[in-house]
C-alpha cells in the first residue's frame, strides 16, 4: 500500500486513546508492516497501574448529536467525530443558549474548522464545531443535546499497542541496542496528526527489512501507540527492554509541505543530534 493510501484508511476511523476504530487502525497498520517486523499487538486492561498512570476505560460511542429542540441537526458524531468532545460522558437534556454556550468550542483562529477537543482526565461532555455555525447559532432556541456514550472496562477492552522489530544483518541478539521509532495512532480525522508520521514510520520499516541495517547495529523497534499513555503502557510493562535503548525518534506532522523540524535531546550531542 502506498502512504497516501494508508494515511487515508487512517483518517476515517474514530481513533481515541482506547477505541474500536483505534483497533483498527493498529490492524491496518499490521497489514502494512513488513513480514520481517513479527509484528504484534498487545493489550492493556483497564484501570491497570502503568507507573504513576491508570490505563484508560474503552470509550464506545452509539450515537451523538445537537439539535435545536424540535428542529435542526446542528451536528452530528456520525458526520465527523470531530464533532464530540473525545471521552465525553452520556448526557441527554434540553438547554437553554446561557446553558449550553459552556459546552461549545470551537476555533477563532479557523474559523471555518471543526477544532479537535479532549477530555480524556478532565470529563465533561461537549460539541465542536465552526466558528462560522457557532456565530450563526440562536441564541433564543431551546437545544437537545444528546450522547450516547459508554466506558467499557472489562478485561478484553484494553489499551491496545501494534509492535514491530525490524533487525540488522545475522538475526536478533539478545544484548542488541535498541532505537525506537514511535508514531501515534489516536487523532481522528487529522491526516497530519498524526497518521502522516504513522506511514513514514511504516515505511522505515519496510526500507530497513529490504536493506538491513550490518550486523552488530541496533534493532530499531517500531511503535504505534495512543498518544503519552500509549508508551507508558508499553515501556511499564517492558522495563527491562529500557537499559537497551539507546535513543528513540517521535515522528509526528511529517505529511506537511514545511521544512523538517528536529527537537534536539536533552545531550544536545547525542547520536541522533549527529545523524539528523
Amino acid at each position: 500500500m502506498k502512504l497516501k493510501g494508508l494515511v487515508e484508511r487512517l483518517w476515517a476511523l474514530h481513533r481515541t486513546l482506547v477505541s474500536d476504530g483505534t483497533d483498527e487502525a493498529l490492524r491496518i497498520i499490521g497489514e502494512s508492516m513488513p513480514e520481517a517486523s513479527g509484528y504484534e499487538v498487545e493489550t492493556y486492561p483497564p484501570g491497570g497501574s502503568v507507573w504513576t498512570w491508570k490505563t484508560p476505560e474503552r470509550y464506545v460511542v452509539h450515537e451523538a448529536y445537537l439539535e435545536i429542540e424540535g428542529g435542526e441537526r446542528i451536528v452530528d458524531f456520525n458526520d465527523n467525530p470531530l464533532h464530540l468532545v473525545s471521552y465525553s460522558p452520556p448526557v441527554d437534556r434540553s438547554l437553554t443558549w446561557e446553558e449550553l454556550a459552556p459546552h461549545l468550542h470551537h476555533s477563532p483562529e479557523r474559523p471555518g474548522a471543526i477544532p479537535w477537543v479532549f477530555k480524556y482526565y478532565d470529563r465533561d461532555w461537549g460539541f465542536c464545531l465552526p466558528k462560522e455555525r457557532f456565530d450563526a447559532l440562536p441564541r433564543d432556541a431551546v437545544y437537545r443535546a444528546v450522547i450516547r456514550s459508554e466506558f467499557l472496562d472489562g478485561p478484553k477492552d484494553g489499551l491496545t499497542v501494534g509492535i514491530g522489530t525490524v533487525h540488522p544483518e545475522g538475526g536478533p541478539a539478545e544484548e542488541n541496542p535498541l532505537l525506537l521509532i514511535c508514531a501515534h495512532v489516536c487523532h481522528p480525522r487529522q491526516a497530519n496528526d498524526d497518521a502522516a508520521g504513522v506511514a513514514v514510520a511504516v515505511e522505515v520499516a519496510r526500507r530497513l527489512a529490504v536493506r538491513r541495517l550490518p550486523a552488530g547495529s541496533m534493532s530499531v523497534r517500531f511503535l504505534f501507540c495512543p498518544e503519552t499513555i500509549g508508551s507508558i503502557c508499553y515501556l511499564s510493562h517492558h522495563e527491562d527492554l529500557i537499559p537497551r535503548f539507546q535513543g528513540g525518534i517521535f515522528c509526528e506532522m511529517l505529511g506537511n509541505r514545511n521544512s523538517l523540524v528536529l527537537q534536539r535531546t536533552r545531550q544536545d550531542e547525542h547520536l541522533l543530534d549527529r545523524a539528523a
